[in-house]
């Protein structure tokens, strides 16, 4: 099983997501992923820690909406991975609504943290209709 912890504090209570948004994703994600168990842990962080830690990991200094950092199963104990989500680049780039655009990016997080990936066209072919899949269950 797949457990989501979400620190949602630094957003404002009418966009957080709540414990039945998240159990649905952990039920989801639990039978994408029956190898994987253990906790996936998401932060909502401001935008300048969230260039930093984008600079520092990946050597893109600008903010972005999702980071998720998987761990090995030799340092996890019990964790799958951490997630960050900068709220600020929700806000912005919330074509279709804040609600929708933090449920979105706190699916798309939790993908990467399986093993999903949008690099390659093949991928990305697989990675988005589950997120889409996934975000329309749960709006």
């Amino acid at each position: 099983m797949i457990g989501i912890q979400f620190e949602q504090e630094c957003i404002p209570k009418e966009y957080r997501m709540s414990e039945q948004q998240l159990h649905a994703i952990e039920g989801y994600l639990s039978k994408l992923s029956s190898s994987k168990e253990g906790l996936l842990v998401i932060e909502a962080i401001e935008k300048e820690r969230m260039q930093t830690l984008n600079r520092l990991h990946r050597g893109k200094d600008y903010v972005t909406d999702v980071l998720t950092f998987p761990y090995s199963h030799e340092d996890a104990d019990g964790q799958i991975a951490d997630i960050v989500i900068s709220f600020d680049k929700v806000q912005e780039q919330a074509e279709h609504g804040v609600k929708r655009e933090l449920v979105t990016m706190v699916v798309h997080g939790c993908l990467h943290a399986l093993g999903y990936d949008h690099e390659e066209e093949h991928d990305a072919q697989i990675m988005f209709p589950l997120q889409e899949t996934l975000v329309n269950q749960l709006l």
